[in-house]
């Protein structure tokens, strides 16, 4: 299938089937033709169809399920053969990022406490013992679904977990009890165990970062957006999806630090490059974008609490993200026509 033969780079956006363009592709299709650029929506079935490819092709599709279909992974072996790159190509998988980062040096100490979910009952006793409280995660879960949260209250282990946009809590006598429920929840889903984070708290609600990094020309990892996101009175996560709000971040970390915020502003962005680059080593794949969820605990220890290959676009609805989100906007089309210059 031959590429576009013009001088200027196509941009592709790889979409799941049956949807309409998103905003943010929207407005990703009109800068691309402010700078020169065209983006294009495409799926794997329409793609297939079209006389001629884009130079390159942006994942965004929204679902695992889509993404390991016969019809994706035909597309991904098309674009090798006719040499197309293809960045941001899969999910993440939680386990995959925990272990590979716990062999990293120099970003192993942001990481809680985890267990694998094939590890025995008594030694989750033995870890919620010192950790009070622990969260069960979906490893190929997003958006927060799936996640509960078990603490030992005396006698007594309470269990709480998202129902709609609302926390649901139960109390158990005992922890097998609360765990057979959890795993009910989770569909049976493979999960990691972590350790519950005391995180520092902004108008009394448990707070913590996403850090949104884009490639830029130059294919370099460079931070564009920090937020803030505080989670509901009750909520167990601070996603949107389970009722928590985004807030700007200097004005958070300035609430607690004063005028240190920059400087921990300076210690979040570090962490999260070399965050990023030692997931992107390891897995040896292009990618072009990536969201970290960060916190800062009461005794001001920085931790990475999961990495997005697809991250949303939701910190940038706030009022003071309007710049940050035109110029991830901007990278994200630059770093695709570097990919696209250096397989022509």
């Amino acid at each position: 299938m031959p590429r576009f033969s013009s001088m200027t780079t196509t941009i592709g956006v790889l979409m799941s089937e049956n949807t309409m363009p998103s905003p943010y592709l929207r407005e990703l299709m009109e800068l691309g033709k402010t700078m020169g650029f065209p983006v294009r929506p495409i799926s794997a079935s329409s793609l297939s169809s079209l006389s001629r490819w884009p130079d390159v092709i942006y994942n965004r599709i929204a679902t695992r399920k889509e993404e390991s279909s016969i019809a994706v992974l035909r597309l991904k072996r098309q674009l090798q053969q006719e040499g197309i790159p293809y960045f941001n190509e899969r999910f993440f998988n939680k386990k995959e990022i925990d272990q590979l980062l716990r062999a990293k040096h120099d970003v192993k100490h942001v990481l809680p406490a985890t267990l694998s979910y094939t590890q025995e009952a008594n030694m989750l006793h033995a870890f919620l013992e010192q950790q009070e409280a622990i969260y069960l995660k979906p490893i190929a879960g997003s958006m927060g679904e799936g996640i509960c949260r078990i603490q030992k209250l005396d006698h007594q282990y309470l269990l709480q977990f998202r129902e709609g946009r609302m926390t649901k809590s139960v109390s158990y006598a005992s922890l097998q009890k609360a765990l057979a429920t959890a795993r009910n929840k989770m569909r049976s889903m493979p999960y990691l165990i972590q350790a519950s984070i005391e995180l520092k708290r902004y108008q009394e609600a448990k707070t913590d970062f996403r850090v949104h990094l884009c490639k830029n020309e130059n294919k370099v990892w460079v931070v564009v957006a920090i937020a803030a996101k505080l989670a509901s009175k009750s909520g167990i996560t601070t996603h949107v999806h389970s009722g928590g709000h985004v807030e700007n971040a200097v004005r958070v970390l300035t609430s607690w630090y004063g005028k240190r915020a920059h400087d921990v502003i300076e210690q979040l962005e570090q962490t999260a490059k070399q965050i990023t680059n030692a997931i992107e080593h390891h897995l040896q794949i292009e990618l072009g974008e990536m969201g970290l969820d960060m916190g800062i605990d009461i005794r001001d220890q920085i931790y990475l609490f999961e990495a997005n290959a697809k991250p949303g676009r939701m910190i940038f609805s706030h009022p003071t993200m309007r710049e940050a989100s035109i110029y991830s906007q901007q990278c994200i089309i630059r770093y695709a026509c570097a990919c696209a210059q250096a397989f022509s």
